[in-house]
């Protein structure tokens, strides 16, 4: 399995080498980029087999034509297999209009059809999904003449519909041409380049009940604050290990939060602050040189840095 992780299949054809599949994703280990197909199928199952081919352009005009309920949409929503959250900006509108079919004053049925309104917007975005067909990124995120372990970013935030957190690799490189480069930070063999790759992303829709702005602020640090550490852990089987951490939280709320005495919030903000301070003591340790630290992004003069 690690070779094939490594290497690939190099004997196929050209135009099979997408057919090669690691977690769910395809990839080309000539080119070494990884591939999200979006695959959609609104028909039924007879046997756990589709009875009809997933969605192809020519059908996007037939699409109002097609009986479309609760349980098809779901089934379409929950059809995505992407665990790096790659495409978690796009996918989780399929959510957020999942969400409106339950919030509702009269609850349609499993098998209700949607309302035309609805409808026209599920519409409107299946098409968008179709067109694009797939979502197509690098597989690796170090890159060419990496300097030492990669330094982990974060970034997490919330709003009314949504909230969710990403973290990034950094990596610091060695110039690849001395000769040619102009960077003012360059400083040949020893690195002085960076490089920056999305490694793990994830988005949640808020619940029916709803929560308010500070909730879901705090929940989108304790997210990112969870794939930071999920990074490092696996980053620390390595042989070179990460650096450091920082998360940056776009939250007045949140860093008042984590800043504040357990004996002053109440359970839901106690738990969560509880949660991303013990997160983040892990991470420290997985660490090889700096402190573990986050930041606010809101405004320059009220950034509040805590280290470990």
């Amino acid at each position: 399995m690690l070779k094939n992780c490594v290497t690939g299949d190099m004997s196929q054809a050209d135009e099979n080498l997408l057919s090669n599949s690691m977690f769910g994703y395809f990839w080309d280990p000539k080119s070494k980029f990884m591939k999200m197909k979006i695959s959609l199928n609104l028909s039924k199952k007879k046997r756990n087999v589709r009875v009809r081919p997933a969605l192809s352009r020519a059908d996007l005009s037939s699409l109002s034509d097609l009986k479309m309920t609760k349980r098809n949409l779901l089934g379409l929503t929950n059809s995505f297999g992407d665990f790096l959250g790659m495409a978690d900006p796009f996918t989780i509108r399929f959510k957020l209009l999942m969400k409106n079919l339950f919030d509702k004053d009269f609850p349609l049925l499993w098998d209700d059809p949607v309302p035309d309104e609805e409808k026209q917007l599920w519409i409107n975005l299946i098409t968008e999904a179709v067109q694009s067909g797939e979502h197509i990124f690098p597989r690796s995120t170090r890159p060419e003449k990496a300097i030492g372990g990669p330094m982990i970013v974060g970034f997490g935030d919330g709003a009314f519909p949504a909230y969710g957190g990403c973290a990034y690799l950094v990596w610091e490189y060695s110039c690849l041409d001395i000769d040619l480069c102009v960077s003012s930070s360059c400083l040949g063999k020893d690195g002085g380049h960076f490089s920056s790759a999305l490694a793990l992303a994830k988005g949640r829709v808020t619940p029916l009940s709803g929560f308010t702005v500070p909730r879901n602020e705090m929940s989108g640090g304790v997210l990112v604050s969870r794939l930071v550490l999920r990074l490092a852990r696996s980053l620390s089987l390595m042989k070179e290990k990460p650096k450091s951490a920082i998360i940056l939280l776009d939250s007045e709320c949140t860093i008042s939060t984590l800043e504040a005495k357990a004996s002053l919030l109440k359970p839901f903000f106690h738990n969560r602050r509880a949660e991303f301070l013990e997160n983040m003591d892990v991470v420290s340790q997985l660490c090889t040189m700096e402190p573990v630290h986050w930041v606010g992004t809101r405004d320059e003069r009220k950034i509040v840095a805590q280290l470990w």
